[in-house]
Formats: C-alpha cells, structure tokens, sequence
C-alpha cells in the first residue's frame, strides 16, 4: 500500500514568506534525503501547534541566524501533514556541511528528544523521499548524524531512515492512530476527505469543481469550465492569464496557467508542470481542497 498524507502545507497556508533569495545549488542526484529532528521538544498536540513552531522555526533561522529562509526544504509532523520549507530543487541548509547541503534534501520532524514518531508522521516521511525521488534525487536516505557529530535525529528515525535507505519506497502498510487529529471538513458535497496522493483524478476534479461552482463531472475537458473558472480566479490574484479553459492536465507539459497555479498555491519555484504519477502540485491542490477552498 502507497504510503499517503494528511495533506501538503503550503508556505502561504503555514504563514511562511517568500525567502529572500533561492540557491539551486544542488545535485540531489548525487544524494538524496536528510533526516532530521527538531531538538529536545516535545511534538505539538495539534496540528495548529506544528504550523506555529514551522513558522517559529523559520523566524529564528531568518532573524537569529540571518539565513535566507528556514533551513530545511520539508517538515513532517505527528498529525500526518507535510509542510513546505525550501521546496524541490533548491539548496538545503540544515544538514552541517557544504557537501551534505549541495546533495542531500532536509526533511526534519516536528518533534524530538524522547518522543516518538508517530506511524503517521513516518508515512509522511516516506511520501517525502518518495517525492524527492520522483524529481530525480538519488536513493540515499541518511540521518542528520551520518553528516556530523550530533544526536538528531534520535534513535527512532535514524532507524527508520536506514530502512528507506537505498531500496524501494511507498509499500509500508500506514497505521492510523485513533484520536490522533480531527480534519476539516470535506470538500466534496457528499463524499469523504481526498486522498492526497499526488494524482489528478475524478475525485479531485469533482472537488474542485464543487469548489469553483462549475458543472460536476470529475472531468477535466478541453476547454473546461473548470479550468477556465480557476483562471478567473487566478487572474484576480494577479496572473495575466488568457480565459480559455486550458491549461490544466497531468501530462508533463507546460502551462501557463499551471505555473500560474503553483504561484497561487505558495511554492516559491514554478515549473508549470503536473508530473505524471504523483505531483506535488496535486497533493498542495488536494490538501486546500479538503478545507473547503480553493
């Protein structure tokens, strides 16, 4: 069974702004995924509690450090979510040196000390390395202490990361926690929370339809309503984009109107692309959509 989220925080939904410039100096071909943890603290009981240290996370790494932006390209947190730092192709500054920074992603956990990792946030863990890979890094999955003498990431997620190191991802069986997080409520009118999985399927169409107040369907056609509905909208944001009902497919090509999109949903580089299989536009999307908006 594919390893799947509670849903992908934007950098605008968790209240991060824009860093003040972007590195692309990275070969995360040559690496692959660091792991690590937030410190001695314990993990946030509410979701709520993760967005607000990410956020204080980004200010002390901004104002106290002086860095350009939070030092950590995803977070992941007990509740399930993922949360957006520096992103996909851009250079970390977390893992302790110039060579680990120029070849490894940081993925950091919303806890620490003696606590434990919950099955949901090792979930999101693997959804992220999955993802990473899925963009071309390469399979290597480390802990932060592989890099530098240090204690982080904790015996538990050091483990775990040795587990994901080199070999196929997306097939644990995930483990829902009872009386973990209570989510929003749906977007559809009658259905359940997406799945948020990174594919543009009919049943994210439907929502987003239903979001948007377009004719339901879980279709996306050509020109599409939809589409040309979430342009309008797009345009009122400050996007410069033709009304045609195009633009919107999971195929690998380039759109304006899907780089207009990612612009919207908070990621600081745009590529205009929906990548086929697994997007992490789509998961973003999918994750706003099961809070009843767009």
């Amino acid at each position: 069974m594919t390893a799947t989220i509670a849903g992908f925080v934007t950098r605008a939904d968790a209240g991060l702004p824009d860093p003040r410039s972007v590195s692309d100096h990275i070969q995360a071909s040559r690496g692959g995924v660091a792991v690590h943890w937030g410190g001695n603290g314990a993990p946030p009981a509410t979701h709520d509690g993760c967005l607000a240290r990410w956020r204080s996370w980004h200010a002390f790494h901004t104002r106290d450090r002086g860095w350009v932006d939070i030092a950590y390209n995803f977070g992941f947190c007990n509740h399930g979510y993922v949360l957006a730092g520096r992103g996909l192709r851009v250079r970390s500054a977390a893992n302790g040196t110039n060579d680990a920074n120029s070849r490894f992603y940081a993925a950091v956990w919303i806890g620490g000390g003696d606590h434990d990792p919950t099955d949901q946030a090792l979930d999101a863990l693997e959804w992220i390395v999955a993802e990473c890979r899925r963009d071309g890094a390469g399979t290597a999955v480390r802990s932060h202490r592989s890099f530098k003498t240090t204690d982080c990431a904790g015996e538990d997620l050091t483990g775990f990361a040795a587990s994901l190191d080199d070999r196929e991802v997306g097939q644990r069986d995930p483990v829902v926690e009872q009386g973990s997080y209570s989510p929003p409520p749906p977007a559809q009118s009658g259905g359940g929370l997406l799945k948020v999985d990174g594919v543009l399927g009919p049943a994210t169409i439907s929502a987003w339809q239903h979001v948007m107040g377009t004719p339901i369907d879980g279709v996306i056609s050509t020109p599409s309503e939809l589409v040309a509905a979430v342009q309008e909208h797009l345009n009122t944001r400050g996007a410069r984009l033709r009304v045609d009902g195009v633009g919107i497919r999971q195929d690998g090509r380039e759109y304006a109107t899907t780089h207009a999109l990612q612009a919207y949903l908070g990621f600081s580089r745009t590529d205009g692309r929906l990548d086929r299989g697994m997007s992490l536009t789509v998961a973003s999307l999918q994750g706003r959509l099961n809070t009843g908006r767009f």
